[in-house]
């Protein structure tokens, strides 16, 4: 059998490539071309289907968590040619030694900003995960092909927003006429 617990992200794509390809190979699925378009692009792969593109990145964790990393938020690859892009998401399961996998919309999976070296978002398909960075595809689209200063601009609205939410959860800060400040909980 294999040894689940060896198998790294790059595996894991040539996995989902392989049983795609056997797929498509029946009878029933063939007007639908897989192009494997990974290395440094987004997404890694593009289903083409009656003129129309569907692109289906691919995410895994070795850990057995649904939530990780994800691309850098100034990746600049267009998005607007695609009906939809998906993550295609397995999480290894030492238990089971087994993977599980996840299939949502991209724009659903994008749940907040982490900032390591380079602002990323966070990819998350926990169903008890809200989604609140993209409201819809269109939104993500629109993110996409905005200039890396606007994509800056937007990235500190949302983390200043976010801070106030955590903020006002705990507590709130009022000011009076008189300027003091007063803790209301």
């Amino acid at each position: 059998g294999i040894d689940f617990s060896k198998i790294d992200g790059e595996y894991f794509e040539n996995v989902f490539k392989k049983k795609c390809e056997e797929i498509l190979e029946k009878q029933e699925f063939q007007g639908i071309k897989l192009e494997d378009i990974r290395g440094h692009k987004f997404p890694d792969f593009i289903l083409n289907y009656n003129n129309k593109k569907y692109g289906v990145e691919i995410k895994s964790s070795e850990k057995g968590n649904w939530t990780i990393p994800g691309n850098s938020v100034f990746e600049n690859t267009p998005t607007n040619d695609f009906e939809d892009i998906f993550v295609f998401f397995g999480s290894f399961k030492e238990k089971e030694n087994a993977f599980k996998v996840k299939l949502t919309e991209y724009w659903k999976a994008v749940k907040d900003i982490k900032v390591t070296h380079s602002p990323r978002f966070e990819i998350s398909v926990r169903e008890d995960a809200e989604t609140s960075f993209f409201e819809n595809w269109d939104k993500f689209v629109a993110f996409k092909q905005q200039s890396k200063e606007e994509k800056t601009e937007y990235l500190q609205n949302f983390l200043k927003n976010k801070k106030k939410v955590r903020i006002s959860g705990m507590s709130s800060l009022q000011t009076d006429k008189r300027s003091r400040c007063s803790l209301k909980t």
